[in-house]
């Protein structure tokens, strides 16, 4: 069977609350990430939801900082885990979507 239309889901090796110290994280070392990329690109005077959300719709890495180790997490976390990531943490956190609203 063909990976081509499978969705890439977290792989379970990385839902360990090692690096994140949240038991609940889906995948500590995306969160890492996720808050390492923003960090970098505030740093670098950018909008972080500009920026990112201009890589996970086109993939181009010219969204993020240059001369940065941004564009190098994005390449090891993946786009798929990133966004995954991203909407996780929206719906886990969101007032609106909470299931004990």
């Amino acid at each position: 069977m063909s990976d081509t239309n499978k969705f890439l889901y977290l792989d379970p090796a990385e839902t360990t609350p090692a690096t994140s110290g949240r038991e609940d994280a889906p995948c500590p070392c995306c969160e890492d990430s996720l808050t390492e990329l923003i960090a970098i690109i505030r740093a670098c005077g950018q909008d972080p939801a500009t920026q990112l959300s201009g890589y996970l719709i086109t993939e181009d890495p010219t969204y993020l900082p240059e001369g940065t180790n941004a564009r190098a997490i994005a390449r090891r976390v993946g786009r798929d885990k990133l966004l995954t990531t991203l909407i996780d943490l929206y719906v886990r956190y969101c007032p609106a979507t909470r299931e004990d609203s």
